[in-house]
């Protein structure tokens, strides 16, 4: 699937005139539907695609959908990251109406194309840490970032796609292991750092970190 991508970015890059050809591995992003349709590309293909393959992911992660919910004034984010060589991780954040939220933490523990086994957990968010998360995503002006820059990817790396939905409004940022915006990384690590279920790609970030002390 990702060797997929890769072709398409390559075929992409090349030309932005030039109608990319794909060839569609996924089943349609429908019932439920998880984003609203040309988001990921001005190519309907490629966008097409791309909410193929996201949707695919947060399905086999057990996840709802947020643009169908029925609560329309429930603030709900949800980070999802896709390693280009590690399970995937889903980590949902519903906010309460109180400023505390509860976060949902679940991890892919086996390889793709497989029947999906799952940890996970779900732990308390205080308002404090419910407001700093927010504040990250003010600084990072998220509600007006474009859900895509020009394609961009790698060999190595991951895909950080974070949605939202406040007040019956919802929007979606995606990018390549965090690529460019400072601000957005940050929000989407402190997420990272609130969940119960690390990804390996963090687990070994830290092992790293210890390692140099």
């Amino acid at each position: 699937m990702f060797l997929c991508f890769l072709s398409v970015s390559s075929s992409c890059g090349q030309t932005s005139a030039r109608r990319p050809k794909i060839r569609q591995v996924n089943p349609p992003d429908r019932n439920p539907q998880y984003f609203p349709v040309g988001l990921f590309s001005q190519y309907p293909e490629l966008s097409d695609w791309e909410a193929r393959w996201y949707a695919s992911e947060l399905r086999a992660l057990n996840e709802p959908s947020l643009t169908e919910g029925k609560a329309r004034h429930s603030v709900v984010y949800r980070f999802l990251l896709i390693p280009s060589f590690s399970p995937s991780l889903a980590i949902r954040l519903v906010v309460n109406p109180d400023g505390t939220g509860r976060l949902v933490a679940k991890l892919r523990t086996n390889s793709r194309g497989t029947e999906a086994a799952l940890a996970e957990e779900t732990a308390s968010v205080s308002s404090e840490q419910v407001g700093k998360f927010e504040d990250l995503l003010d600084e990072s002006n998220f509600w007006f970032l474009p859900t895509k820059w020009d394609t961009v990817s790698g060999a190595d790396g991951e895909e950080w796609i974070l949605e939202a939905k406040k007040s019956g409004k919802y929007h979606v940022v995606d990018r390549w292991s965090g690529w460019r915006e400072v601000s957005y990384s940050q929000a989407c690590e402190y997420l990272r750092e609130l969940s119960p279920v690390k990804s390996e790609i963090l687990r070994r970030k830290r092992s790293n970190r210890k390692g140099s002390y």
